[in-house]
């Protein structure tokens, strides 16, 4: 009995691979980005957990949350505040 092939599945997202292969990508900058995050993060988190006698992956995931947050609200480009400053004076919203 021959054995059979491993069988991979791709499952396209967008209309380019050119798409999926940014994902893989990523620039250097954004990965510097990430890590000095990741590590502000727990280090701020656990700080927090100390002083706060809380669980210390719990409070790392919550500082990495409100950081999410904050970027969320004031992205210059895509943030909830500059939805609003570009929208219409008598738009609804």
């Amino acid at each position: 009995m021959v054995p059979k092939k491993p069988k991979i599945a791709v499952f396209k997202f967008a209309s380019c691979d050119g798409c999926q292969l940014s994902l893989l990508d990523a620039e250097d900058e954004l990965l510097l980005v990430a890590g000095a995050v990741a590590v502000v993060s727990a280090i701020v988190g656990l700080y927090l957990s100390y002083y706060l006698n809380v669980a210390s992956g719990a409070s790392i995931v919550l500082v990495e949350t409100s950081l999410f947050g904050a970027a969320l609200v004031v992205s210059p480009r895509h943030g909830l505040l500059a939805r609003r400053r570009s929208r219409p004076a008598g738009a609804p919203g």
